[in-house]
């Protein structure tokens, strides 16, 4: 099971990183400027996981319960994060 929970844990580790990393670089722009790009973020990031998703179900032949627990546990603990570092940049 370790190539599934690594498959798993891959794509939300990326993106997560990669939002994170966005957000502060653009965190000095204006609300509205902010807001757009995390709008574009977002559709980027909902292009990409259904894609993930997709090419990981079609071509890569594994047992999908541990991807898919993996998969979860880590999309919705990063995006805890992301929430938490965006709450942190609007307050200042």
């Amino acid at each position: 099971f370790t190539n599934e929970i690594f498959l798993g844990l891959l794509a939300p580790i990326f993106v997560g990183y990669g939002t994170v990393f966005f957000m502060e670089k653009h965190s000095n722009m204006g609300t509205i400027y902010f807001n757009r790009m995390l709008i574009k973020g977002f559709a980027l990031k909902f292009i990409f996981y259904g894609l993930f998703l997709l090419i990981i179900f079609t071509v890569y032949s594994f047992n999908p319960i541990p991807f898919m627990c993996s998969f979860t546990s880590s999309f919705i603990g990063l995006h805890m994060m992301e929430t938490i570092v965006l709450k942190k940049i609007q307050g200042r």
